[in-house]
């Protein structure tokens, strides 16, 4: 749950700006584009992904924006649920409207995002000065659950003070056999000193 920036907004226009470029060229040439951007950039890898990987998603990514190869209502669908931003306590409700408008059983995972909202108020945390934001996700692809970031009070500190989610997937990445269930975070300690001073 994290609350989102201009920055976030002008970061996602550029990224949409790129997969609109992507789109409808020669898929061996745009491959090819990815791939040396990210050469360019010194990254040989991400998450666990190759470059080539990564330019394959780049790709389905770039298919979907712009709702070609007959995929018009995934990319709407997908686009309603990214636009969606509430408060903890009224996110529920704004996503099972969501679920209801766009005619997908989405009981059983709502049903867990309710529940885990409801253990965190039995903690004590208000639901209200929590921000659910569909389009937001932590950048490293290992993540394959919850994800979290928290934040301190408006203008007081720039970026997180504590990132993490759950990453069962991680020790696969690392060439175990099987996922391994596990959750983790990062904590800014200049970040949080900076905020305390504040």
């Amino acid at each position: 749950m994290a609350g989102g920036a201009a920055s976030d907004d002008e970061s996602r226009d550029v990224r949409l700006g790129f997969l609109s470029a992507l789109e409808g060229a020669d898929p061996a040439a745009a491959h090819a584009v990815v791939e040396d951007l990210l050469s360019i950039a010194g990254i040989s890898a991400v998450g666990g992904r190759t470059p080539s990987e990564i330019a394959d998603r780049f790709l389905e990514q770039a298919a979907l924006a712009t709702g070609a190869r007959g995929h018009d209502k995934a990319a709407e669908t997908l686009t309603a649920y990214l636009s969606l931003k509430a408060d903890g306590s009224k996110a529920g409700s704004a996503l099972r409207e969501f679920a209801r408008k766009s005619g997908l059983a989405l009981d059983a995972p709502l049903a867990a995002f309710e529940q885990r909202l409801a253990a965190l108020q039995a903690k004590g945390i208000d639901p209200d000065r929590l921000t659910f934001a569909a389009e937001f996700g932590r950048r490293l692809d290992y993540y394959s659950g919850f994800v979290f970031e928290i934040h301190a009070a408006a203008g007081a500190v720039e970026g997180p003070l504590v990132g993490g989610g759950r990453y069962d997937k991680l020790v696969t990445l690392l060439g175990a056999e099987r996922d391994v269930p596990a959750i983790g975070f990062s904590m800014w300690l200049d970040r949080i000193a900076a905020s305390v001073k504040g």
